[in-house]
């Protein structure tokens, strides 16, 4: 069997209902284990959204609070994620807006724990994403 062909059959089976329950059920458990970060976290992040439309006095050729959220906002939505909300409402009508909001909460469970491990090391100590997979990769070949 050709490598492509068995490609293809690994992929047509993961790109469906094991990815779905893959996906939205680490979001439901990493919700439960962690005691609904999403939510905890509402009083931070309204805090910090409303410090980003305050006048700074800074040097004109560096980006403002607003720009440098704007910038990282985009990154992480980015145009397909714009385009594929419209095209599931155009498949599955108004009905399916709830399911994305369903799989969005419980994938902000997913999304707080890959960043929260992307900034922190097992030994507490801050440190970067490159950091904690070189631990991960020590870790696994030893």
């Amino acid at each position: 069997m050709e490598l492509t062909a068995i490609i293809n059959k690994i992929n047509s089976f993961l790109w469906g209902v094991p990815l779905l329950i893959l996906l939205l059920g680490g979001g439901v458990y990493l919700s439960i284990k962690l005691g609904f970060p999403q939510i905890h976290i509402l009083k931070i992040m309204k805090k910090t959204v409303f410090t980003l439309f305050k006048k700074e006095s800074s040097e004109s050729d560096s980006l403002s609070q607003f720009q440098t959220f704007s910038t990282a906002l985009a990154a992480t939505v980015g145009t397909g994620s714009v385009v594929g909300v419209g095209e599931c409402i155009r498949i599955g009508g108004a009905g399916s807006v709830f399911w994305m909001w369903v799989s969005a909460f419980f994938g902000m469970g997913l999304a707080y724990c890959e960043n929260y491990l992307g900034v922190r090391c097992s030994d507490g100590k801050l440190c970067g994403a490159a950091s904690y997979l070189e631990k991960i990769g020590r870790t696994k070949l030893t």
